[in-house]
């Protein structure tokens, strides 16, 4: 007689998944990874500081580095969120993960980034409670068999928050990054968010 047994899930191929998920080939599809990272940023933000993140205390830096030259652009996004603590970057190591559908969020977005670039790097500082904080620095790489490339050092930026930087974009958004227009980019970012600042 054979006795219970047990198993567990394996692991989602996102590589895979990633291979099935098609963006298009425009500024909207260049630009969602940062319009994902922005919106992470808002729920880090609504994290930390509830119904005061938006109207006084709330901060989201975008940066674009070298705009026009595919070979050292540099996207980064910035924000004074409550950082990835210990619930947030397990939620991040979690694929599909439900913490993110409780803010709205696919909690996708970590991966979608792969669509349009080959590095990205995170960093983050967070409260450890009593006062306390923390840092975490890495490179993610769904590419590599150990997806977390970390590093030592502190975030280049004050206080608690995250950032998240995007460069060495692939071969097949070149073309586009040399035609980037600053205030199509502005434009673009700021409806997209419109809907949600107006509710």
């Amino acid at each position: 007689m054979v006795g219970p047994q047990t198993d567990t899930l394996v692991k989602p191929d996102m590589r895979a998944v990633l291979s099935r998920t098609h963006i298009g080939a425009d500024l909207h599809g260049f630009l969602l990874p940062t319009l994902e990272a922005v919106s992470n940023a808002i729920h880090g933000i609504e994290m930390r500081f509830g119904e005061a993140a938006i109207t006084t205390s709330g901060k989201i830096q975008i940066q674009i580095d070298a705009a026009n030259d595919p070979e050292n652009i540099l996207i980064s996004v910035t924000d004074n969120g409550t950082g990835l603590d210990n619930d947030n970057y397990a939620s991040f190591r979690t694929p599909f993960t439900g913490h993110k559908l409780k803010s709205r969020g696919r909690g996708f977005g970590r991966f979608i980034a792969f669509k349009v670039f080959n590095r990205i790097l995170y960093s983050s500082r967070y409260g450890t409670g009593a006062g306390g904080a923390a840092t975490r620095t890495f490179r993610f790489d769904i590419n590599q068999p150990n997806e977390f490339i970390y590093f030592d050092g502190e975030p280049d930026f004050q206080g608690f928050g995250s950032r998240v930087e995007y460069n060495e974009p692939l071969p097949e958004w070149h073309l586009l990054i040399r035609e980037l227009d600053q205030a199509s980019i502005a434009d673009h970012v700021a409806s997209h968010f419109l809907p949600q600042f107006l509710y």
